[in-house]
Order: C-alpha cells, then structure tokens, then sequence
C-alpha cells in the first residue's frame, strides 16, 4: 500500500521519466546505437532471424495491456488463502496463461516461415547524422521512429496534467 501510495504521489514524474527514457531510447536507435541484452543460442537451435522475436515482442506488448489489473487480482487471490503452496498456485498459473500462448505463437510463426515474408524489415536504411554514416533497418527506422513518438506522447500527456489515474481523459 505505501509503494501504491508512493507510485500514486509522484505518478507524474514518473511517467515523465520513462516518457523521457523513451526519447533517448528512440534516438539511440536511430543513432545506430545497438544495446542487447546478453544471449546465447543452443548450439543445435538452428536461428532464422529476429522476425519472429520481434513479432513476439510485438504481441506480448499488447497482451501486457491488460496484464496490471490481472495481476492485481492474482496477488488478491495469492494472499487470501494464506497457504505459501496455493499463493504460489495462482502465480503460477497467471505466468503459465500469460507465456504459454506467447510459445505457441512463436512455435507456429517459425513453423509458417513467416519472417521470411516480412523480410521488409530486413532491408537496410542509410542517412548521416553530423556527418556520420548511420545504417539501420527499416524495423529498427519504425522502431526508433515509434518510441520518440510515445516518448513526446507520454510527455505531453504529462505537461497537461492528463496522466492522473483518475482522470476524466482515461475514462
């Protein structure tokens, strides 16, 4: 309740932050600046591309939409027994429901070659910043693209005072 309070209080700044994380997100990337996380492939998996993932992210990103009120309801349900074993029951099967339909996806998208058919996205976009060579992909162009806009959204919406959880605009 204190870190809702918390969260709450300053939900403004808060917002106003990752809508400025979001910004300098967005011209990373169409910097040319390139941040991954550490992966490594099995070495009998045999990798395709990042069309796959991408659509994954794509369609996990929206299924996350609805994920916080659910997950509300699941700690809900997670305390009210008041057994460790069942609580960890319901967090499991809200895991299991949200990832589960994420695999088949993916398993059916490497199954239909897909990302062949979005080989689009593959292809490379050149331009200079500052004299400086930039090469991206058009993925990497709409994502860019896509994050200073939500990034300057996010801000806006923030400025005019529009983030409020209570707000007639969200109703």
């Amino acid at each position: 309740a204190s870190i809702g309070a918390l969260f709450s209080k300053y939900h403004n700044l808060i917002f106003a932050l990752g809508g400025i994380f979001l910004l300098l997100l967005g011209v990373s990337i169409l910097l040319g600046m390139h941040f991954s996380l550490p992966f490594s492939a099995h070495p009998k998996m045999k990798v395709q591309g990042a069309g796959s993932v991408f659509i994954l992210g794509i369609f996990s990103a929206f299924a996350t939409l609805c994920c916080a009120p659910v997950l509300a309801g699941v700690l809900a349900l997670s305390i009210l027994p008041g057994s460790i074993f069942w609580g960890g029951v319901y967090a499991l099967a809200y895991v299991l429901g949200m990832v589960f339909p994420l695999f088949i996806l993916a398993y059916f998208m490497d199954k239909s070659d897909l990302s062949d058919k979005l080989s689009f996205f593959k292809k490379q976009v050149s331009y200079s910043v500052a004299s400086r060579k930039i090469e991206i992909t058009v993925a990497e162009l709409a994502s860019g693209i896509m994050f200073l806009f939500m990034g300057l959204f996010i801000l806006y919406l923030a400025k005019m005072g529009k983030l409020a959880m209570s707000s007639d605009y969200q109703v």
